[in-house]
């Protein structure tokens, strides 16, 4: 069942194509607001999924490519805890087949914080049944941002280091780890080299960036030359240029 949201129309009749957001999600939305919060969260469970390959499935003993591959596991997180690890697959939640790795993200944001999943994992070759307590996306020790200043492409740039709960709000993965810049003065060189708001901040002038004030030394260099990488989008960027 969809909620309508628009029509595909050239004419502003409708032609039979249009748009829905499914109710599953507007309930998750809802209960969102009930609890307060000013942006959509989606439960937290400290685990990170990829694409089962066909290469994958068969060295697994699976038929077809098809559920969601944990690559990593939040040692404190939901998932540690009920023993998931890496390498297992996770093929259905709550007796519901995971197709692929985007249907498991879509059936957990469906769900309501402070609940209960089911996973079907196969773990070690052979299949078993994981409770799963669905959390907020934890907030991290505290937060740690800087305001680049002085001559270098990221001055005028706010940076933070990333928690899971910082990350979800700037739509990001919730376990992303690394400096995102979080906001731009106008007019600012940052603004004017094409920087945005959730940029993780990866390597400036061969510097690993891991920090907020790896990222502050290595913007503090005196040079006029610079490179760096930028990521976007699960994109990486790199530039070269001299200021």
């Amino acid at each position: 069942v969809g909620i309508n949201t628009a029509i595909y129309s050239r004419s502003g009749g409708s032609i039979g194509i249009g748009f829905a957001i499914p109710s599953n999600i507007v309930r998750a939305v809802v209960d969102a607001a009930k609890r307060g919060s000013d942006f959509f969260e989606r439960p937290y469970i400290g685990a990170t999924f990829d694409v089962v390959t066909p290469q994958i499935a068969e060295a697994l003993g699976l038929e077809r490519p098809s559920g969601a591959l944990v690559t990593e596991v939040n040692p404190d997180g939901p998932s540690a805890k009920a023993g998931l690890a890496p390498g297992d697959v996770v093929l259905a939640l709550n007796n519901s087949a995971i197709e692929h790795v985007d249907a498991l993200g879509y059936r957990l944001s469906t769900h309501s914080i402070d609940t209960t999943v089911q996973l079907t994992v196969l773990s070690a070759g052979a299949e078993k049944q994981v409770e799963i307590g669905l959390v907020r996306a934890p907030e991290g020790a505290g937060l740690i941002e800087a305001t680049i200043r002085g001559r270098s492409p990221f001055a005028g740039a706010r940076v933070a280091e990333l928690s899971p709960r910082m990350a979800q709000r700037m739509g990001l993965n919730a376990d992303t780890k690394g400096v995102a810049i979080v906001d731009i003065d106008g007019g600012s060189p940052a603004a004017g080299f094409g920087l945005k708001p959730s940029d993780l901040v990866r390597e400036i002038n061969g510097d690993e960036i891991d920090s907020v004030e790896t990222l502050k030394q290595a913007a503090e260099q005196n040079t006029r030359s610079w490179r760096f990488t930028i990521e976007r989008e699960g994109r990486l960027l790199r530039q070269a240029l001299r200021y």
